[in-house]
């Protein structure tokens, strides 16, 4: 139950990333579960963050190279642009 405290702590610091939140925690309950007998080091989890973090730089860095692509224009109908945007955006997550 203290490694379950402790995750939803650690998740309030970090909550402006719900979905690196949601993989950090799957994470860290799995290392938990791994060695029930104890909690996993810090040095462990700061390794595991490090590469989430890099992982979550690297997106955005996709991100904003995507949008800087794309013209926007809020009085322009996207309703043809927006399913291929999308798509795009399906087949980079997938890989």
């Amino acid at each position: 139950m203290q490694e379950v405290q402790f995750a939803c702590n650690f998740l309030l610091l970090v909550s402006d990333y719900p979905l690196f939140c949601v993989h950090l925690l799957e994470a860290y309950m799995n290392l938990c579960h791994l060695s029930s007998s104890k909690m996993p080091g810090i040095a462990e989890l700061e390794l595991k963050l490090s590469e989430y973090n890099k992982k979550m730089s690297y997106l955005q860095q996709m991100v904003q190279e995507l949008a800087s692509k794309y013209d926007y224009n809020p009085n322009k109908d996207y309703a043809e642009t927006e399913p291929k945007l999308r798509e795009h955006c399906n087949r980079l997550s997938e890989q």
